[in-house]
């Protein structure tokens, strides 16, 4: 096997590439984070991208909540009774990595308690992330394409500044699936070369860990392609002589398969969720491959990114360069193919053959190779937005521009690359004339200044090539090739706008007078709030009570992405942001209501009767926290009037004598409490979504409860009960199991293998 192998020194001179190129990528971020940690005040210095939309209001918060838990019981199962009124599990949503290994590790580690320090963690496991992609995408590219340090950069670059890339940063599972795959290739390419089955069980982890980023169909696409890459790698562009595939296929299997069994089960487990949780028009062709796709009438807006794609979720650009390099190497091809030897030309055909499969699914119905995609490919072709796939892809673009540039700088085609520099130059030049005179004028469609900028850093790398020899012409069309994808990292920093609430750092004293009003104005153990306003980024984020349960324990009716959040048939009561059965807000005991102009002019008449002279906190927003009055609880009739609620349950009872509840605790995956009935009847409602996963148990005995529309209750005569709501799903436990065998054994493999490899040397 033609395989090139890796000094020690080249192994540090890829890392502190590595290391320099993410810095640069992240510069105004570190900055940020820096002068969030060591300034007095802290007073807006947190990194924008992270703070925007799902990554503030999802992913910071959910690395907050599982800190919280992992700190306070190490709890991997359970209720969400902070959001969704118990109709959501977090550890089951298949959208938030909660089992992926390194986050679980840090979330451990460190005490991660509030939305600062979530944001701090979340662009942590970003920069991690680039930095690990960035430094085995070095190794992918000199171990197995046999390239030099040089085209390895350009080659690095070209993936990690391309449009792609910043993009994916807005969903921290999509930047973690595009930028550990190089990883994963390279572990699946080094497998036909290890021999020994520790070092093939250990390698599983990767794997293992891929599979839990928290979007599953990007992980198995992720590993699906590298398998398939490395299988024909292995069996066409570098044949084998000494191994037979069925060896090459085993090897390559055998960590995936280890991975998939114990991961399988808390990836079902999630897609139980999803089944129940997820809306019935989230599903089929119509849905993932044809709603929201590429527009072929905008191809310009796959060649640049100054011309804007009116799709909703837009990710392929190729570039000027990168085009410009393709174009010039297309027009010589008969000439300049046979620069490349047989394994280049064969890894560029490949490259080229997945890099147009994933740009051609993405068009939607205009062309059917998207529906063959959907009804051809179980699980892959079901999910939603085709184009999600170019994280991949972008890497199998930049293999034959690569490929391209090493024979452009080896066998100057100089006729084709001064009518592109001169054509680069024309356009440069009357695009600024147009601007200047006013004949282009701005437009929501063409980003001329983009443009300039793009056709004169495209003109400099031509010239380059033009003019340098090897070493020149690689670092000054490298430079320019950084210097094109910097903004798309910069924009997301500077520009952004940002969705403004009340945990951000400026707004700090008034996230504690929110806090405190309502400790003052209601005892309970979990305060209920129901959020009227309709805005998806309301003032008061969606998954508040994340963010704060150090400091109080709330719980609110809605939460951040209903769509795949909650059990469907919770959507009978709340059916979206701002729509609210105040029926269902009574009968579950909220306490609080906030609400802006819009929702006070839906719901004038209920908040009025409900609140006048109620204590009140107008939010710097305009948003007002009100409490409910105490007949806004409806408990059921014919009980005494003292009634006991803690907001997790109430008890009624007939006659004098008060049922004592004693030894209360509540956590995701129990409430437990001792009832002593003194009268002769008392009757418990748990103020809740009736979830599918909560058993009761009375004195240690399964029992079925009464169900009164979605909310359950049980009658009790005199006596002594031990009661229990106890979290039972046996998938999802089972997984807990494998686990924590699956841990043990790796870490028995692992020094194992560290005996074996000691061994000799000791002695």
């Amino acid at each position: 096997m033609k395989i090139t192998s890796i000094s020690r020194k080249e192994y540090l001179v890829f890392f502190v590439l590595a290391l320099g190129l993410t810095t640069l990528l992240f510069l105004p971020s570190i900055a940020k984070s820096l002068l969030f940690v060591f300034s007095k005040h802290h007073h807006g210095a947190l990194p924008n991208f992270i703070i925007y939309a799902d990554q503030g209001q999802l992913y910071t918060a959910s690395i907050v909540n599982l800190s919280y838990w992992l700190h306070h019981g190490f709890i991997l199962q359970g209720v969400d009774w902070l959001t969704s009124n118990g109709a959501s599990e977090f550890y089951l949503r298949a959208n938030i990595p909660v089992f992926y290994p390194p986050l679980l590790l840090m979330a451990s580690l460190f005490k991660i308690y509030d939305f600062h320090h979530g944001v701090i963690a979340n662009f942590g496991l970003i920069y991690t992330h680039a930095l690990i992609g960035l430094f085995f995408l070095l190794l992918l590219c000199k171990r197995f394409f046999n390239f030099s340090v040089l085209p390895s950069l350009f080659l690095a670059s070209l993936v990690f500044l391309s449009y792609a890339a910043p993009q994916a940063m807005k969903f921290l599972p999509f930047f973690m699936a595009f930028s550990l795959f190089p990883f994963v290739l390279y572990c699946t390419l080094s497998t036909p070369l290890i021999t020994k089955k520790s070092t093939l069980f250990l390698l599983s982890f990767v794997y293992f860990s891929y599979a839990l980023i928290g979007y599953l169909p990007l992980a198995l696409m992720g590993m699906s392609l590298s398998l398939i890459f490395a299988l024909i790698y292995w069996l066409w562009i570098e044949p084998s002589k000494t191994l037979s595939w069925k060896v090459i296929a085993a090897r390559m299997l055998s960590p995936m398969v280890i991975a998939a069994l114990f991961s399988g089960l808390g990836i079902l487990s999630m897609a139980k969720f999803v089944s129940y949780a997820s809306q019935p028009y989230l599903h089929g062709l119509e849905y993932s491959a044809y709603s929201l796709p590429e527009a072929v009438t905008n191809l310009g807006a796959l060649l640049t990114s100054a011309i804007v794609s009116n799709a909703v979720e837009h990710y392929i650009v190729i570039g000027l360069i990168a085009f410009s390099i393709l174009l010039i190497y297309l027009l010589n091809f008969q000439s300049l193919s046979q620069g490349m030897n047989e394994k280049e030309q064969r890894t560029f055909k490949l490259s080229v053959v997945i890099f147009v499969f994933f740009t051609l699914i993405s068009f939607g119905k205009p062309i059917v190779l998207s529906a063959l995609f959907f009804y051809l490919v179980p699980g892959l072709g079901a999910m939603h937005i085709y184009q999600r796939y170019y994280f991949f892809a972008s890497l199998f673009l930049a293999i034959p521009v690569t490929l391209a540039l090493k024979t452009l700088i080896a066998n100057k085609p100089l006729q084709s690359i001064r009518y592109c520099l001169g054509i680069s130059f024309i356009a440069l030049l009357a695009i600024s004339l147009g601007i200047t005179t006013g004949h282009l004028t701005a437009n929501p469609i063409f980003l001329w200044t983009r443009l300039l900028s793009e056709l004169l850093l495209l003109a400099i790398a031509l010239l380059a090539l033009l003019m340098f020899s090897e070493k020149g012409a690689w670092t000054g069309i490298t430079l320019c090739l950084i210097l094109t994808g910097l903004p798309y990292y910069y924009f997301l920093e500077n520009d952004f706008k940002m969705d403004d609430d009340i945990v951000y750092s400026s707004h700090q004293q008034e996230n504690a007078q929110l806090i405190a009003f309502f400790k003052r104005h209601s005892p309970k153990s979990i305060i209920k709030y129901a959020n009227l306003t309709s805005t998806v980024y309301s003032y008061v984020p969606r998954n508040y009570p994340w963010l704060v349960q150090n400091q109080i324990n709330l719980s609110n009716y809605n939460g951040y992405e209903e769509q795949i959040s909650q059990d469907e048939k919770y959507r009978a009561h709340i059916p979206w942001y701002g729509q609210y059965n105040w029926q269902w807000l009574r009968r579950t005991g909220a306490d609080f209501i906030i609400y802006d102009k819009t929702a006070y002019s839906k719901y004038k008449t209920d908040i009025n009767k409900y609140t006048v002279g109620m204590p009140k906190l107008t939010l710097s927003n305009g948003d007002t926290v009100v409490a409910l009055n105490k007949q806004f609880t409806l408990y059921a009739p014919g009980y005494n009037p003292k009634v006991f609620d803690n907001g997790y349950i109430q008890v009624q009872h007939i006659g004098n004598i008060a049922p004592m509840v004693s030894q209360f605790s509540a956590s995701p995956q129990d409430i437990h409490f001792h009832l002593s009935v003194k009268g002769p009847k008392a009757r418990l409602t748990i103020p809740f979504w009736a979830n599918r996963h909560i058993r009761v148990l009375v004195n240690n005995v399964p029992t079925k409860v009464g169900l009164n529309d979605g909310i359950r209750y049980q009658i009790f005569n005199r006596g002594d009960y031990k009661i229990d709501l106890s979290y039972h799903f046996p998938l999802l436990q089972a997984f807990l199991y494998m686990l924590m065998l699956y841990y043990g054994l790796l870490l028995l493999v692992f020094l194992y293998w560290l005996y074996c490899k000691l061994k000799p040397r000791l002695s």
